[in-house]
């Protein structure tokens, strides 16, 4: 018998497992300890690391599932609330449903130190629909004849579902095993147990944890080798579980074995879609225990393919990511077999997802697979839009602009000729003059032609265009006028274009081929970031031992080399290996001309002090700077110093103090090395090459991920390679990402080698360099050409904010929309595609995310030479340059 207030408790508690959108409720220690009978052995149900499970009747006869919290362990109050909290928001059919929850502090008396004593015990507990068929692992060991292929079926299709459900909650299950699997009386499975997991906040994708709880087995690899945690955490625990209700074990990954084991199991009549559904679960089962986590599917595409909405085979696997990256990683700590409340920090990944693909909650569709869409590229300018606009004027709204409608389909039919040439010129990596001149001319014919049709629509376009048109007499009479003006421009384009077509006829110009085999993106690697710097260590402890000797003076260190040779990476090494021994620290970039009361601003706000006002001059700034550092043993890095006047400027605030200061300065130039160096010309770094042995790691790295892996049919034109890079990190890295992507055939390593063109070892200059990066531009998708130009658009050692950037983008038309996918979604793709290949490097990265970005000197070299060849953009350095465009615009 209970008591009224129990009584009250025990029906609200029927009434949640009754009415599926009650919420849970709070319920009393004593209510439990009835139900379950004082938590007696004979109603344990299970036990693990941190509590038990025990069998609660209430008086209707319906039984729950109360997991009690072992009292040794201590949990914070706010970690229990926020428990229950997460808890009380998974409701799905694939999840045990979360009934009710109970915290009380009661005071007992205990033994201690010889006397009895009251103490505070804690009682945490947690109740659950109670799932009566048990859990999948009791049936695993006999899988073969315990039950049939439709119940397995329904099974693997119901935690599939339950996880990709948790994963659009952000939970990250962190523990799926068939003991977290439950049973119901129908066979339908739940998910329980998140005692490990993990909820991401809506702008992180990744966390990684020193704690390293789980089940063996079913971890992930590289959660298990570096405690990294992602949505394709659980991707591989399911696929163990998929495996182990297909064979009854974990240890096949061959899809016809498996097909063939279950061939004699089925009747004749049931065989064909059966065993289909067997080939369609054993290929997602392999594909989720793939050892690289890029390359397992993610939930959108496991559901689809277990519906029959997609093809396994062809599928193009990808990671998951994350819109935004603000905000803190939470914890979604549940019924726990192994209870660990926790807060563990997160950390950055290099790994990007690919342009080529689309988020779709947290799948990816492939854009290459849905056709074509309307983007402005380099080649052919706005010709892409263009062609929609005429067809626009082809439609019902100008139906009575007859003369207009002729014109635009005429022009749209030459057009679509001509835009085809374009495209197979981008594919090339060099133009004769007289077909490149062709090209120039077709371009701005497009434009002149937008901005005409914008003319017209702008004036007899719209919902209203008809009323307007028929208003006052002296307003028709202008918009006739202007009707005219706009026809006799289309007439002269069209005259135009004729001429083009003819020219191009002309110049056989369609009889031009690319010069290289295109990336298919079903072989697409995106290659991971390397663990550790390649041939390093020995040049930061030689430069460290330098700055690091006991000298009390002022001492200066110049890095020097040829960019691309690292020269900012090895003094960012040593920066981070020293600063600790020192009071005031700061890491300055400068550009090639910089503007000085910016640049010692910006020193300020390294240093922590105050930014001078806009009415202090140089000396003023200086005069702070010099009296901050007075006393104190300072670190400073220059990178990038390309002049002597600017050395001159800020080396006035740095004064000789006696406390054993240091500065670091990086260049490409030795006379600005020499001039920073001048007490001590010994203090000099002259940066080298990577050798052989240092330059096969790091491309084999870049390209296999390892650099034993490469297959021997490849490793003689791979050295060849590495032979034309020279030795330059740079460029190793730049061609390694861009291989890849590649097909790995001899046959097309070879003609990407030819491509290099020769290269001298002994004396590399600019115009190498940019030919090796050049390559890496002509492999670019059409798609992703015209977006990486547009970083012609900002300074040198810019930080350049990628949410601004993609909405530049799509302002410029360079992104394409497929299949109503979000544009700044797939605009994210684009730069997290040109940070994969090494275009673009990050500068702010937060969980995985990267949310900025820096052009390199020498990337930025080439896209400004290629937007000159290609009239992409146009650069004012003053303001002679500035009148000019301004007069030029149309």
């Amino acid at each position: 018998m209970t008591d009224g207030g129990q009584g009250n408790e025990l029906a609200a508690l029927e009434k949640v497992l009754l009415d599926e959108s009650a919420d849970p409720v709070d319920l009393p220690f004593s209510l439990l300890k009835a139900i379950t009978g004082n938590f007696s052995e004979d109603n344990e149900m299970g036990s693990g690391g941190f509590g038990a499970v025990y069998k609660g009747v209430l008086q209707s006869g319906r039984t729950i599932a109360v997991k009690k919290l072992f009292e040794m362990y201590e949990i914070l109050d706010k970690n229990f609330a926020s428990e229950v909290t997460c808890l009380a928001g998974v409701r799905h059919k694939n999840t045990v449903r979360f009934l009710g929850y109970c915290s009380e502090t009661q005071q007992v008396l205990m033994p201690y130190d010889g006397k009895r004593v009251l103490a505070d015990v804690r009682h945490r507990l947690l109740c659950f629909e109670y799932m009566p068929k048990g859990c999948l692992a009791d049936y695993l060991p006999d899988a073969a004849c315990r039950f049939q292929w439709i119940t397995r079926y329904q099974i693997i299709k119901g935690v599939c579902e339950g996880v990709h459900y948790l994963h659009k909650q952000r939970i990250i299950h962190m523990d799926l095993k068939p003991q977290n699997v439950l049973l119901d009386d129908n066979m339908l499975p739940g998910i329980t147990d998140f005692g490990l997991s993990r909820r991401l906040s809506e702008s992180k994708s990744r966390a990684i944890t020193e704690n390293k709880h789980g089940t063996m087995g079913y971890m992930a690899p590289e959660f298990i080798n570096k405690g990294e945690i992602t949505f394709k955490t659980d991707i591989y625990s399911l696929g163990v579980i998929i495996m182990e209700i297909l064979m009854g074990h974990k240890d096949c990954s061959n899809v016809k074995e498996i097909v063939e084991s279950w061939t004699n199991k089925f009747r004749t009549s049931e065989s064909q879609t059966a065993l289909e559904q067997v080939k369609v679960c054993a290929e997602i089962g392999i594909k989720c225990m793939n050892y690289d986590p890029r390359n397992r599917p993610a939930t959108w595409f496991i559901i689809s393919g277990i519906l029959g909405d997609v093809e396994i085979s062809n599928w193009s696997i990808t990671s998951d990511v994350a819109t935004s990256t603000e905000g803190q990683i939470g914890f979604a700590s549940k019924l726990v077999d192994e209870l660990k409340l926790m807060d563990d920090s997160a950390a950055a990944s290099e790994l990007q997802p690919s342009a080529l693909e689309v988020e779709q909650e947290d799948g990816k569709v492939s854009l290459e697979s849905k056709g074509k869409a309307t983007t402005v590229t380099v080649a052919a300018g706005v010709m892409s839009t263009l062609s929609a606009k005429l067809a626009k004027l082809m439609g019902d709204e100008y139906i009575k602009r007859k003369e207009v409608r002729k014109q635009a389909s005429f022009l749209k039919k030459e057009l679509s000729t001509i835009n085809a040439v374009l495209e197979q010129l981008e594919l090339m990596d060099e133009l004769a003059p007289v077909v490149k001149n062709w090209r120039d001319d077709v371009r701005e014919i497009s434009y002149d032609m937008e901005n005409c049709i914008d003319d017209f629509m702008r004036q007899f376009g719209g919902e209203n265009a008809e009323a307007s048109f028929v208003g006052e007499a002296a307003e028709l009479h202008k918009r006739l006028c202007e009707l005219h003006r706009i026809a006799i421009q289309m007439e002269e384009l069209r005259t135009l274009v004729v001429e083009a077509n003819a020219r191009r006829e002309s110049y056989k110009i369609d009889d031009c081929k690319p010069s290289f085999v295109g990336v298919d993106p079903r072989l697409s690697a995106v290659y991971q970031e390397a663990t550790s710097l390649v041939g390093i260590d020995g040049p930061r402890e030689e430069v460290a031992n330098w700055l690091m000797d006991t000298q009390k003076k002022l001492k200066v260190v110049s890095v020097v080399g040829f960019g691309g040779l690292g020269k900012t990476t090895l003094s960012k090494q040593v920066y981070d290996k020293i600063r600790g021994h020192f009071k005031s620290v700061a890491f300055i970039s400068v550009s090639q001309k910089p503007d000085m009361r910016v640049l010692l601003n910006r020193l300020q706000l390294k240093l922590g002090i105050s930014v001078s006002s806009h009415d202090c001059g140089f000396d003023d700034i200086i005069e702070e700077l010099r009296k901050y550092l007075a006393d104190k043993r300072y670190l400073i890095v220059l990178d990038d110093l390309w002049d002597q006047s600017a050395w001159n400027t800020i080396s006035l605030a740095f004064p000789e103090n006696g406390n054993g200061s240091r500065i670091i300065v990086t260049t490409r130039v030795e006379d600005v090395a020499s001039v920073a160096c001048h007490n001590d010309r010994k203090c000099i770094y002259t940066m080298k090459p990577l050798n052989e042995q240092n330059s096969r790691m790091l491309f084999s790295n870049r390209v296999f991920g390892s650099e034993v892996v490469c297959p021997p049919y490849l490793k003689d034109v791979a050295a060849e390679i590495l032979k034309k890079c020279g030795g330059l990190p740079l460029a190793i890295i730049t061609i390694a990402s861009l291989l890849a992507t590649q097909v790995r055939s001899r046959k097309h390593w070879e003609s990407i080698r030819k491509s290099l063109g020769a290269q001298s070892a002994t004396n590399p200059s600019l115009k190498e360099m940019n030919n090796i990066l050049n390559l890496s531009y002509t492999h670019l998708p059409l798609h992703l050409r015209a977006c990486f130009l547009y970083l012609g658009m900002y300074p040198e050692d810019h930080i350049i904010w990628r949410d601004h950037l993609v909405r530049q983008w799509i302002a410029e038309g360079f992104v394409s929309s497929l299949h109503g996918s979000d544009l700044e979604d797939i605009g994210r793709s684009y730069f997290n595609e040109l940070v994969n290949r090494s275009m673009i490097h990050p500068s702010k990265t937060e969980y995985g995310e990267v949310l900025s970005c820096t052009v390199h000197d020498m990337m930025l070299d080439l896209i400004l030479i290629k937007c000159v060849e290609d009239n992409f953009l146009s650069v004012a350095y003053n303001s002679e340059d500035m009148a000019r465009l301004m007069h030029g615009c149309k």
